[in-house]
Protein backbone atom coordinates (compact mmCIF):
# COMPACT_ATOMS: atom_id res chain seq x y z
CA UNK A 1 0.00 0.00 0.00
CA UNK A 2 1.30 3.56 -0.96
CA UNK A 3 1.85 6.24 1.70
CA UNK A 4 0.29 8.81 1.66
CA UNK A 5 2.27 11.92 1.38
CA UNK A 6 1.57 15.25 3.66
CA UNK A 7 0.41 16.83 0.25
CA UNK A 8 -2.45 14.17 0.47
CA UNK A 9 -3.28 13.96 3.74
CA UNK A 10 -3.75 17.97 3.91
CA UNK A 11 -5.80 17.98 1.07
CA UNK A 12 -8.06 15.63 2.23
CA UNK A 13 -8.53 17.84 5.35
CA UNK A 14 -9.16 20.44 3.21
CA UNK A 15 -11.80 19.14 0.72
CA UNK A 16 -13.72 17.65 3.86
CA UNK A 17 -13.21 20.94 5.64
CA UNK A 18 -13.83 23.98 3.26
CA UNK A 19 -17.06 21.47 2.31
CA UNK A 20 -18.28 21.66 5.83
CA UNK A 21 -17.64 24.68 6.96
CA UNK A 22 -16.23 26.46 3.40
CA UNK A 23 -13.14 27.92 2.80
CA UNK A 24 -13.34 31.29 4.60
CA UNK A 25 -14.25 29.90 7.66
CA UNK A 26 -10.98 27.23 7.52
CA UNK A 27 -7.66 28.12 8.64
CA UNK A 28 -4.58 26.82 7.85
CA UNK A 29 -3.98 25.83 11.28
CA UNK A 30 -7.70 23.47 11.67
CA UNK A 31 -6.54 21.98 8.08
CA UNK A 32 -3.15 21.03 9.52
CA UNK A 33 -4.44 19.91 13.19
CA UNK A 34 -6.76 17.80 11.08
CA UNK A 35 -4.34 16.44 8.80
CA UNK A 36 -2.06 15.92 11.32
CA UNK A 37 1.24 17.24 9.59
CA UNK A 38 3.13 20.45 10.77
CA UNK A 39 2.67 23.91 9.22
CA UNK A 40 6.10 23.87 7.52
CA UNK A 41 4.77 20.33 5.67
CA UNK A 42 1.78 22.72 4.58
CA UNK A 43 3.60 25.37 3.26
CA UNK A 44 6.05 22.98 1.95
CA UNK A 45 3.76 21.45 0.05
CA UNK A 46 1.26 24.62 -0.96
CA UNK A 47 2.77 28.86 -1.18
CA UNK A 48 -1.04 29.43 0.87
CA UNK A 49 -4.19 28.23 1.62
CA UNK A 50 -5.61 30.08 -1.82
CA UNK A 51 -3.36 27.99 -3.48
CA UNK A 52 -4.99 24.77 -1.76
CA UNK A 53 -8.35 25.98 -2.10
CA UNK A 54 -7.33 26.28 -6.21
CA UNK A 55 -5.97 22.78 -6.20
CA UNK A 56 -9.39 21.70 -3.67
CA UNK A 57 -11.25 23.09 -6.65
CA UNK A 58 -9.85 21.37 -9.23
CA UNK A 59 -9.45 17.79 -7.12
CA UNK A 60 -13.07 18.54 -6.26
CA UNK A 61 -14.37 19.05 -9.70
CA UNK A 62 -11.83 16.12 -11.32
CA UNK A 63 -13.95 13.66 -8.80
CA UNK A 64 -17.74 15.28 -9.75
CA UNK A 65 -16.88 14.73 -13.91
CA UNK A 66 -16.00 10.75 -12.60
CA UNK A 67 -18.85 10.04 -10.87
CA UNK A 68 -21.06 11.56 -14.12
CA UNK A 69 -18.42 9.97 -16.88
CA UNK A 70 -19.61 6.75 -15.40
CA UNK A 71 -22.96 6.62 -16.36
CA UNK A 72 -24.44 4.31 -18.97
CA UNK A 73 -25.92 7.15 -20.99
CA UNK A 74 -22.87 6.99 -23.59
CA UNK A 75 -25.03 4.04 -25.33
CA UNK A 76 -27.57 4.26 -27.67
CA UNK A 77 -27.82 6.52 -30.94
CA UNK A 78 -30.71 8.81 -30.06
CA UNK A 79 -29.20 12.02 -29.00
CA UNK A 80 -31.64 12.97 -27.34
CA UNK A 81 -32.12 9.65 -25.59
CA UNK A 82 -28.64 10.15 -24.23
CA UNK A 83 -28.98 13.36 -22.84
CA UNK A 84 -32.12 12.34 -20.91
CA UNK A 85 -29.85 9.61 -19.55
CA UNK A 86 -27.44 11.90 -18.56
CA UNK A 87 -29.63 14.08 -16.75
CA UNK A 88 -30.94 10.91 -14.78
CA UNK A 89 -27.39 9.44 -14.40
CA UNK A 90 -26.95 13.06 -12.39
CA UNK A 91 -30.16 12.75 -10.55
CA UNK A 92 -29.25 9.43 -9.51
CA UNK A 93 -25.67 10.96 -8.30
CA UNK A 94 -27.30 13.75 -6.61
CA UNK A 95 -26.58 12.30 -2.94
CA UNK A 96 -23.17 11.24 -3.15
CA UNK A 97 -21.76 14.36 -5.19
CA UNK A 98 -24.43 17.42 -3.88
CA UNK A 99 -25.77 16.48 -0.30
CA UNK A 100 -23.18 19.20 1.29
CA UNK A 101 -23.60 21.49 -1.49
CA UNK A 102 -21.14 22.22 -4.45
CA UNK A 103 -17.56 23.45 -3.45
CA UNK A 104 -17.47 25.65 -6.92
CA UNK A 105 -20.90 27.28 -6.07
CA UNK A 106 -19.27 28.12 -2.55
CA UNK A 107 -15.96 29.41 -4.02
CA UNK A 108 -17.70 31.20 -6.66
CA UNK A 109 -19.75 32.85 -3.59
CA UNK A 110 -16.96 33.11 -0.85
CA UNK A 111 -13.86 34.03 -3.02
CA UNK A 112 -14.50 35.30 -6.82
CA UNK A 113 -14.97 38.83 -5.90
CA UNK A 114 -11.65 39.18 -3.93
CA UNK A 115 -9.01 36.88 -4.88
CA UNK A 116 -8.45 36.90 -9.07
CA UNK A 117 -6.91 34.09 -9.19
CA UNK A 118 -9.53 31.65 -7.65
CA UNK A 119 -11.89 33.49 -10.12
CA UNK A 120 -9.77 33.02 -13.10
CA UNK A 121 -9.76 28.98 -12.03
CA UNK A 122 -13.42 28.72 -11.58
CA UNK A 123 -14.27 30.19 -14.98
CA UNK A 124 -11.66 27.63 -16.28
CA UNK A 125 -13.58 25.16 -14.77
CA UNK A 126 -17.20 26.18 -15.27
CA UNK A 127 -16.09 26.59 -18.77
CA UNK A 128 -14.75 22.97 -19.30
CA UNK A 129 -18.14 21.95 -17.57
CA UNK A 130 -19.91 23.99 -20.00
CA UNK A 131 -17.47 22.44 -23.18
CA UNK A 132 -18.73 18.39 -22.13
CA UNK A 133 -21.98 19.52 -21.97
CA UNK A 134 -22.46 21.39 -25.24
CA UNK A 135 -20.70 18.36 -26.46
CA UNK A 136 -22.89 16.54 -24.99
CA UNK A 137 -26.10 18.70 -26.26
CA UNK A 138 -24.86 19.55 -29.75
CA UNK A 139 -25.74 16.48 -31.61
CA UNK A 140 -29.45 16.66 -29.62
CA UNK A 141 -30.07 19.77 -31.16
CA UNK A 142 -28.53 19.04 -34.89
CA UNK A 143 -31.79 15.93 -34.21
CA UNK A 144 -34.37 18.07 -33.02
CA UNK A 145 -36.12 21.00 -35.36
CA UNK A 146 -38.10 22.34 -32.39
CA UNK A 147 -35.10 23.05 -30.05
CA UNK A 148 -35.03 27.31 -29.60
CA UNK A 149 -31.66 26.79 -27.81
CA UNK A 150 -28.78 25.91 -28.61
CA UNK A 151 -26.07 23.60 -27.38
CA UNK A 152 -24.41 26.20 -25.54
CA UNK A 153 -27.21 28.06 -24.32
CA UNK A 154 -28.87 24.64 -22.97
CA UNK A 155 -25.15 23.42 -21.62
CA UNK A 156 -25.10 26.74 -19.58
CA UNK A 157 -28.86 26.67 -18.63
CA UNK A 158 -28.49 23.04 -17.22
CA UNK A 159 -25.06 24.33 -15.23
CA UNK A 160 -27.76 26.99 -13.51
CA UNK A 161 -30.11 24.69 -12.87
CA UNK A 162 -27.32 22.24 -11.31
CA UNK A 163 -26.41 24.94 -9.24
CA UNK A 164 -29.33 26.71 -8.13
CA UNK A 165 -30.50 23.40 -7.22
CA UNK A 166 -28.00 22.44 -5.06
CA UNK A 167 -28.32 26.27 -3.67
CA UNK A 168 -31.90 25.32 -2.71
CA UNK A 169 -31.37 21.85 -1.48
CA UNK A 170 -29.03 23.32 1.12
CA UNK A 171 -31.25 26.06 2.09
CA UNK A 172 -34.06 23.00 2.47
CA UNK A 173 -31.56 20.81 4.01
CA UNK A 174 -33.39 18.07 1.22
CA UNK A 175 -31.24 16.57 -0.93
CA UNK A 176 -35.01 15.70 -2.90
CA UNK A 177 -35.01 19.30 -3.61
CA UNK A 178 -32.17 19.37 -5.83
CA UNK A 179 -32.92 16.24 -7.23
CA UNK A 180 -36.77 17.25 -8.20
CA UNK A 181 -34.72 20.55 -9.89
CA UNK A 182 -32.87 18.22 -12.00
CA UNK A 183 -36.17 15.93 -12.67
CA UNK A 184 -37.60 19.04 -14.02
CA UNK A 185 -35.06 19.70 -16.39
CA UNK A 186 -35.21 16.37 -17.32
CA UNK A 187 -38.71 16.28 -17.70
CA UNK A 188 -38.57 18.97 -19.94
CA UNK A 189 -36.07 17.34 -22.44
CA UNK A 190 -38.05 14.28 -22.32
CA UNK A 191 -41.04 16.95 -23.77
CA UNK A 192 -38.73 17.11 -27.01
CA UNK A 193 -39.72 13.78 -28.13
CA UNK A 194 -41.46 13.19 -30.72
CA UNK A 195 -45.11 12.80 -30.38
Amino acid sequence: MPRVTAKEKILDSALRLFQQDGYLSTSVDEIIADAGVSKGSFYHAFKSKEMLGIEAIEHYLAHVISVLRDGDYHQGDDPLERVIAYIRHSESKADELWCDGCMMGNFTTDLARHHPSVRSKLKQLFTEMESQLVALFEPMVADIDCCALNAKQLARQYLSIIQGAILLGQAHKDIAVTKDCISSFRQLMESLRPH
